[in-house]
């Protein structure tokens, strides 16, 4: 599989799922997964157009998702769960909470998840390891969160938890949406095991309630070493794999390649971290198909890279620290090309050129003598690009279809073009998961 060429670094997900077994037929419209989870960011609902997403601008969004999860809280000194923002999440202030579970009065089918998984500091981080080395530190947890999701009216939690990354797997490029810093794990195997019991009490409890308990593994944590797979399969309603910001090779190889793909090329799956062999590892480990959703991302990552690696691939890829463009960004940018099928070097100057200087701030082959002027690459860089565009989520939704998957999950909402403005249609990658599933 050719990963790039000179005349274009700019390189979809959707090519390495094309060269691969998903791709023997075309991708068609059919049904909705059973479970679509939308993920939520509570800040969106304070940002500036076209970012904003509040509960109004969710409407048109929610008939396609099963599953709303709002992100994020964190744990307290006390080992309870604790907003990160109260003056969005609380009564103090927008009381964002409140108003997003009253969506449920339009939507009544609709469940909505209190999602864990942030902390505002260092300290904050560590109470994930240290809350699942002490029972006492646990029962305070779960007991918070029954507490909490019938003050707020949520339908369950998800966990997200902050496992130290492997760091001999995770990327160079550390992008906006990579996890913390590593955070201190003097016993992973009791942290394993630790994780297993606290998803199996938060379920018990939570369960004669009928509220959910979901789990998902987040990307750059070595899923190896700290999930107990048969009791997550056991005590879980979901168990959601992040499909996306997987690490990618260019840390041991000599190329950068997609952030989520569901294979690589023929001979290398057990090389490069991919979503199929993450997806028969757990099958491997216990888990149940029918209860494993996959994500699919509503941005790309992007490294600034040498256009001379790519002339020559033998030499090893140089690249800045990067990070992440939305798709609402990236697909303006498309539907002005003449053939947005043949992504070209004419793509990649205009997509440099309008990421503007605040996405290269650290960027050593950057040039900008007027901050705030949109920059010019010297000529010996350029932007790679890696990105889900509403035919790669096809695919994926059609692997896990085939696969025998619970759903498929889009992280985040207001990262899609929620005002239509590419295409007419409003969330428009929500949408092709929600008519893929066949």
């Amino acid at each position: 599989m050719a990963m790039f060429s000179p005349a274009g670094v700019l390189v979809m997900l959707m090519m390495a799922v094309v060269n691969n077994n998903i791709a023997a037929s075309e991708v068609t419209l059919g049904q909705s997964p059973p479970n679509v989870i939308c993920f939520y960011v509570n800040l969106a609902a304070t940002s500036k157009d076209p970012l904003k997403n509040g509960p109004e601008e969710l409407v048109p969004a929610l008939d396609k998702c099963t599953h709303l999860v709002y992100q994020d809280t964190q744990i307290s000194k006390a080992f309870e769960i604790q907003s990160l923002r109260p003056d969005i999440d609380t009564e103090i202030g927008m009381n964002l909470f409140r108003k997003i579970t009253d969506l449920k009065k339009q939507f009544p089918k609709l469940k909505i998840l209190i999602s864990i998984s942030s902390a505002e500091n260092f300290e904050g981080q560590q109470r994930y390891i240290e809350v699942l080395h002490e029972e006492s530190h646990q029962g305070k947890l779960v007991d918070s969160v029954e507490k909490f999701l019938k003050e707020y009216n949520f339908d369950g939690v998800n966990l997200a938890w902050l496992f130290p990354p492997n760091a001999h797997k995770v990327d160079k490029i550390q992008s906006d949406a990579s996890p913390p810093p590593t955070v201190v794990d003097p016993n992973p195997e009791k942290s394993r095991l630790g994780f297993g019991k606290l998803v199996e009490l938060m379920s018990k409890r939570l369960r004669p309630a009928k509220l959910l308990t979901t789990v998902m593994v987040i990307p750059h944590v070595d899923y190896h070493v700290y999930y107990d797979i048969p009791t997550l399969n056991r005590s879980s309603d979901l168990i959601i794999l992040e499909a996306h910001d997987l690490p990618s090779p260019s840390s041991k190889y000599d190329v950068v390649d997609q952030s989520g793909p569901i294979y690589f090329a023929a001979g290398k799956q057990d090389e490069f971290p991919n979503i199929d062999k993450k997806l028969k590892y757990f099958l491997e480990k216990g888990a149940v198909a029918n209860k494993i959703v996959i994500t699919a991302d509503s941005y790309g990552s992007w490294a600034l890279i040498k256009k001379s690696d790519l002339e020559n691939p033998t030499n090893q890829t140089e690249q800045s620290p990067g990070g992440i463009v939305f798709y609402f960004e990236v697909c303006e940018q498309i539907k002005t090309l003449p053939n947005p099928s043949e992504h070209s070097a004419a793509f990649l100057n205009k997509l440099n050129y309008i990421l503007g200087d605040e996405y290269f701030k650290e960027a050593p082959g950057s040039a900008n003598p007027n901050p705030g002027v949109p920059i010019q690459l010297k000529d010996e860089y350029a932007v790679w690009l890696a990105y889900e565009d509403a035919k790669a989520v096809a695919y994926k939704t059609s692997y896990a279809k085939q696969a025998g998957l619970a759903g498929v999950a889009l992280n985040v909402l207001s990262f899609d073009d929620t005002r239509g403005s590419c295409s007419g249609v409003k969330y428009p990658l929500l949408s092709t998961i929600a008519t893929s599933w066949k």
